[in-house]
């Protein structure tokens, strides 16, 4: 009898699939790729901090911010300090200010007249001449009289009777409407050269070549004119303001040459 050959023996591990182990690196990678998931989605999950709430700043909140001085809200930055002094743009004229240091408050200094030519027996006297180049126009001063008295004398002499300071409509307009009358006293004349008028702003008419004669009046006009033996005019206009005298209440001062205040005589409330 013939004999069976050997069966074969089934290998169990061939048959089995080979398994790839897994590398150390990958395992770690793959670990924190899972963490940072799981991070981003707690904070996506996670409810936001509550916002701040804000703050509306405006005058009267007891807090001065960058954005309110103390012109634009004085409850919050308190009063602005007082400048020393006039202050250029206030409307108000004071001294020293004048048109040509500050025109906003006292106004345009008015333009120079262009100059004429000067010609002696037009009736003008020009600045160019006097009573001694063109008598014709310009007259001279009265000569002091043998007997005038002195400077000191003529200190208690020389008074005011007459202060009109309310010109007819505006006085501005109608200076020669603003006048003082003054009279010597004295039974000697009175050389008034030099001397001074002044009112309670500071505004100063100096006196010319003049004279007056014993018991003698003049006038002071406030506008412009020819100077006479009874009649000067101060010639305002290039003031500030050029009334003169305030319509309500002044105050008048005389001065001789030493600047000795002879006189003052107030009007008003």
């Amino acid at each position: 009898m013939a004999k069976k050959p050997p069966a074969l023996k089934h290998n169990r591990e061939g048959a089995k699939k080979k398994s790839i182990p897994m590398d150390t690196m990958t395992i770690a990678a793959v670990a924190v790729i899972a963490v940072c998931l799981l991070l981003a989605l707690v904070l996506i999950l996670s409810p936001a901090p509550p916002a701040e709430p804000q703050v509306m700043e405006y005058c009267g909140d007891a807090i001065c911010s960058e954005f309110e001085t103390c012109q634009s809200c004085s409850q919050d930055c308190g009063k602005c300090e007082e400048p020393e002094g006039p202050v250029c743009g206030d409307l108000k004229c004071e001294l020293p200010e004048d048109c040509s240091s500050c025109p906003a408050d006292c106004g345009e200094c008015p333009e120079p007249k262009p100059e004429e030519e000067t010609v002696c027996g037009d009736g003008i006297c020009s600045p160019s001449e006097s009573c001694d180049s063109c008598s014709q126009d310009c007259e001279c001063p009265p000569a002091v009289p043998s007997g005038a008295g002195t400077e000191e004398e003529c200190s208690d002499c020389i008074t005011v009777y007459e202060i009109h300071e309310n010109a007819f409509g505006d006085d501005n307009f109608n200076l020669n409407d603003e006048y003082v009358r003054f009279k010597n006293r004295c039974e000697f004349a009175c050389d008034l050269t030099g001397w001074s008028v002044t009112n309670e702003d500071g505004w100063e008419y100096v006196f010319p070549d003049f004279v007056v004669l014993a018991k003698g009046t003049f006038v002071l006009y406030s506008g412009s004119g020819k100077d006479s033996a009874t009649k000067l005019y101060w010639d305002s206009k290039m003031l500030p303001f050029p009334e003169v005298w305030e319509n309500k209440a002044d105050m008048l001062f005389l001065r001789d040459t030493r600047g000795v205040m002879v006189y003052s005589k107030f009007y008003g409330w």
